[in-house]
């Protein structure tokens, strides 16, 4: 999947200009004149205190109702960059808990911490299993960005111990699942 994060004329994650025409002829090129895919444009979210950046991600690993970890993804291009885990009670995990992403140094709690985990309970508790639920950080507060059943399945493993509390959560929460 191709994901071209546009302002100002730039491309950030390619770090390259990009202006209306050059975008419709990369798609051109990655779709062909029908995508056999739907194409989605989605209104850019910046950073907290910059109107030209990507902001930060935060991945509540959610189990029903409970909130497992919260991981931060510093975005930086195409490739994600330091990211750090931390609990509900932004307390940092001692262990890297993903092997490939660098470790970012612990940061103080986001100003929408509260309303974050709100939302993450609400939706986990109305989907009833494991759901890594994504938002970004904006100076509005916490914009809801998507959710997978199934993150980093092969291309960044978690780490032992990242898997350790994964799978103790999920047998604390659904004990008659498989």
């Amino acid at each position: 999947m191709k994901v071209h994060v546009v302002v100002d004329g730039r491309d950030l994650l390619a770090d390259a200009p990009a202006t209306t025409s050059m975008v419709r002829r990369r798609l051109l090129r990655e779709h062909g004149p029908w995508a056999l895919t739907p194409v989605l444009i989605e209104e850019f979210v910046p950073a907290e205190g910059r109107s030209d950046a990507m902001p930060s991600e935060y991945k509540c690993h959610t189990f029903g109702r409970t909130v497992g970890a919260v991981q931060v993804i510093e975005r930086t291009g195409r490739q994600a960059g330091p990211h750090r885990f931390y609990t509900p009670g932004w307390e940092p995990f001692p262990d890297a808990m993903s092997g490939r992403y660098p470790v970012a140094p612990p940061r103080p709690a986001p100003h929408f911490l509260a309303e974050m985990l709100d939302a993450a309970t609400r939706l986990g508790e109305a989907i009833g299993t494991y759901m890594r639920i994504d938002f970004f950080g904006s100076d509005a507060g916490a914009v809801f960005n998507e959710f997978s059943s199934t993150p980093q399945l092969s291309d960044l493993p978690f780490s032992p111990e990242c898997e350790e509390l994964l799978a103790s959560l999920w047998e604390r929460e659904f004990p008659d699942a498989i």
